[in-house]
């Protein structure tokens, strides 16, 4: 069987997190189960059935934390996203070993582009939501907090902005970025993926550029 995903899970987020450890435990191992069958199925073929087995437990244990299989998606989705933002914001803030906006932008691309190949299942997981959701990401709240971050940074005059709105700037930015996840996982061909992220790069780049300076 292949090596289990290493990443922490935190606090629940579709649902109250259980109060004692052991319950805790228990819907960290459903998760895990999930995340390691996805690696080698679709998200469609994904049962409670399935899970229970892959957990080695009781399928009324993941009805218990989990009733269906959407609530089980999205938290491991959510999960997932929560690392990235917290590695988006570690880059973000390093401005001492990313000196220049381009450095950064390129470390930030770095971030997405290695989740996509060190967790297998985020594909998945993202097509999934975006079909269900009609396009639209279940960390909205997330998303406003990057580009407030953007806003403030550059509208203090950092990166040596001028010539624009930072906010309206900012905005474009996290918009144009998300937009490569959508344009990932309706490609089939997973191999196009580095062609992807850096057309995106090169395309952030020449829009940021009428903006920041070093």
């Amino acid at each position: 069987m292949p090596q289990r995903d290493s990443f922490e899970i935190g606090p629940l987020k579709t649902r109250e997190d259980p109060p004692q450890a052991r319950a805790r435990q228990r819907a960290n191992t459903i998760l895990r189960a999930a995340a390691e069958f996805l690696r080698t199925h679709a998200v469609s073929e994904l049962t409670t059935t399935l899970i229970a087995e892959e957990a080695s437990i009781p399928v009324s244990s993941v009805y218990r934390y989990f009733p269906t299989v959407d609530l089980i998606v999205d938290e491991l989705y959510l999960q997932v996203t929560e690392q990235i933002d917290a590695k988006l914001f570690e880059v973000l803030l390093d401005t001492e070993t990313h000196t220049d906006w381009r450095s950064r932008l390129g470390a930030v691309m770095d971030v997405v582009r290695q989740y996509f190949d060190l967790h297998p299942y985020y594909r998945k997981l993202l097509q999934a939501i975006l079909i269900r959701t009609g396009g639209l990401a279940l960390d909205i709240a997330k998303q406003d907090s990057i580009t407030l971050h953007l806003a403030e940074y550059w509208g203090a005059g950092g990166d040596n902005f001028k010539g624009g709105d930072p906010m309206i700037t900012a905005q474009i930015t996290m918009q144009v970025f998300l937009s490569v996840e959508s344009i990932l996982v309706s490609q089939a061909a997973e191999e196009m993926a580095d062609s992807y992220f850096e057309s995106l790069k090169l395309n952030l780049e020449s829009y940021l550029a009428n903006f920041l300076s070093d």
